[in-house]
């Protein structure tokens, strides 16, 4: 038997969030029993604790869906360290994760038991007509473009003008899938400028089946491709925005599944050049199960 911890990442209040499965002690774990545990967990992603390979590291974190092994992921991430700090593992201060988008930083910070994670620099991978998108999800976008960026992970974002037009989204699972495929085997995150909160800066859905995941209530990995994207397009500068030195976003995800979530998201810039991505929030055990 293992036990595989249960953590809500990116809440608000305490509450909503996206659920991970932690398996802290992973090292005895074969890649196919990792992702058979994946797969019997049932949630977005499960994350795996190992020693690390490299010395420049201080763990190893692999990332299961229910269907496959995916780069990096963030609420997974955040879930891991909160853990990790919780169980007295960790203090305050900065650790390294290795994973297969590379190893990364991670800041256990003292407020309010934030843990915040750096990203991949973005890598923007072309854009895609968003008659396509209008195509898959039935929905009219705005003008701005959809272009597909990663930082760990690719990702399509899209915008729509109104927060009733991206709630009344109803996807079509199979064909956002089919799409998905097409296009790197990318995740497919929607957004709007209205939002719920006042302090937010937008309003997100994020549908992924091609990983086995319908929606998702919190998804670190797109809003640090979600930041990128504002922050090159030169879009929301009346939130939170200094070009200067950077930005500095909140996302609010899972309000459709019931679940909301607040994503704290910087973009960092060195000689006009975005030189940090880092995504953050607070996160909350549920308890444990044994699989």
């Amino acid at each position: 038997m293992v036990t595989v911890y249960s953590v809500n990442a990116f809440t608000l209040n305490g509450k909503g969030g996206n659920p991970a499965g932690v398996c802290l002690d992973a090292d005895g774990l074969s890649e196919s029993k990792m992702q058979a545990i994946a797969a019997k967990v049932g949630y977005s992603e499960t994350a795996f604790v190992q020693k690390p390979v490299s010395a420049k590291a201080d763990y190893k974190t692999r990332f299961f869906t229910p269907t496959r092994e995916v780069n990096l992921c963030g609420h997974a991430t955040i879930a891991t360290f909160y853990l990790l700090a919780k169980q007295g593992r960790l203090t305050l201060g900065t650790y390294f994760q290795e994973t297969k988008a590379g190893i990364l930083k991670v800041e256990i910070r003292d407020d309010d038991d934030e843990v915040f994670m750096y990203q991949q620099l973005p890598k923007w991978q072309g854009t895609i007509p968003k008659e396509e998108v209008e195509g898959c999800l039935d929905v009219k976008l705005s003008e701005l473009p959809v272009e597909i960026i990663s930082t760990g992970e690719p990702t399509i974002i899209a915008n729509v003008s109104s927060l009733d037009s991206l709630l009344a989204i109803k996807p079509d699972f199979d064909r956002i899938r089919r799409f998905e495929q097409i296009h790197l085997n990318s995740l497919l995150y929607v957004f709007t400028f209205q939002k719920k909160n006042q302090l937010s800066t937008a309003h997100g859905r994020m549908f992924a089946p091609v990983d086995g995941i319908n929606e998702e209530s919190a998804t670190g990995v797109a809003s640090g491709a979600l930041a990128c994207y504002l922050f090159r397009n030169g879009l929301a500068q009346n939130r939170s925005y200094r070009r200067s030195s950077g930005a500095t976003y909140i996302f609010e995800q899972g309000y459709s599944m019931g679940s909301p979530s607040k994503i704290l998201a910087t973009v960092r810039t060195q000689s006009s050049h975005i030189s940090a991505v880092i995504i953050g929030g607070t996160a909350t055990l549920n308890g444990n199960l044994n699989v």
